[in-house]
């Protein structure tokens, strides 16, 4: 990376994540500003795997790493110009570090047609299971929530896609389940679905699944850990379970009820669009960027 540096000369370096920045916090002697982008808070995420640790040594382990993380980003963000979070949420848990340069630049999608009704009962989850969040929530869904549903609605059909997923060897307790695995375009994925699932119970920033579902009209049942942070408004825009058994009901009032799905779809477009349209989020950054780049300017 000095190698780089010492060879580019740039005016500014954009920092992805924690691991980016401590980089830059390794390397020293950068002239120029930097801006860091935390879309995800990595002390938050591992205290989330503590919570679920299924033994004192894993439990033990992830809240060290914790502490280790908290203390790490306090002195990253210590050594930046500005830094970038996903949401007010994410900003409040870096409590008073770094307060008067933190600013909140949502996760985003481009915008895509909105699609017409599914004609078919069937859910969808979108996410990659190599991500161990994403692989908990694909077994608690398929294990816990789908064989409930699928007791009330017989002919419901739920697909599971995203890397990783066909190979997790999972053994389903009831038919109608398809593991898709990684899938180059989700037209046709996001076009049979009915409704969308975010059964994510740990891990940190912002779903972007939920986002581009989101942007696509399609209704959206998720945990509370797996909403938080975004704009969307529970009951109207997204509904919200956090036990299996809360879930798999609101799963099957939208498959059954092709209006209601429509119409929480619809409200959660406007949503989605008013929010987190890529191209107004990236003229958010450069402006942000832009100022910081002139701010350096004005120091040297």
């Amino acid at each position: 990376m000095r190698r780089v540096l010492r060879a580019q000369s740039p005016d500014l370096i954009f920092a992805h994540r924690l691991e980016a920045g401590a980089l830059m916090l390794r390397t020293r002697r950068i002239a120029c500003p930097i801006v860091l982008d935390m879309d995800d808070l990595e002390h938050v995420r591992m205290k989330r795997r503590a919570l679920v640790a299924s033994g004192r040594l894993e439990k033990a382990w992830a809240l060290g790493a914790s502490l280790l993380a908290r203390f790490a980003e306090g002195r990253v963000i210590s050594a930046c110009s500005s830094v970038l979070v996903c949401s007010e949420l994410d900003r409040t848990k870096l409590g008073s570090r770094g307060s008067g340069r933190i600013s909140v630049v949502p996760n985003s999608v481009p915008v895509v047609e909105e699609m017409g009704s599914a004609a078919t009962p069937t859910a969808v989850f979108v996410g990659i299971a190599l991500y161990a969040p994403n692989r908990e929530a694909i077994h608690w869904l398929t294990e816990d929530i789908w064989p409930r549903v699928r007791a009330r609605i017989p002919d419901a059909r739920l697909v599971v896609v995203g890397e990783g997923s066909d190979a997790l060897g999972l053994v389903p307790s009831v038919e109608g389940i398809e593991f898709l695995g990684f899938q180059a375009s989700l037209h046709d994925v996001y076009d049979r679905a009915r409704l969308v699932l975010c059964p994510v119970r740990r891990g940190g920033g912002t779903r972007i699944k939920i986002i581009e579902a989101a942007m696509r009209g399609r209704a959206i049942v998720s945990t509370t850990v797996g909403a938080e942070g975004l704009a969307f408004e529970p009951k109207t825009e997204i509904l919200i379970a956090d036990t299996a058994a809360d879930f798999a009901d609101r799963c099957v009032e939208v498959l059954t009820d092709p209006a209601l799905a429509a119409s929480l779809g619809r409200a959660a477009r406007l949503r989605a669009r008013a929010n987190y349209e890529r191209e107004r989020v990236a003229e958010q950054v450069a402006a942000l960027c832009r100022k910081v780049w002139s701010a350096s300017l004005s120091k040297g």
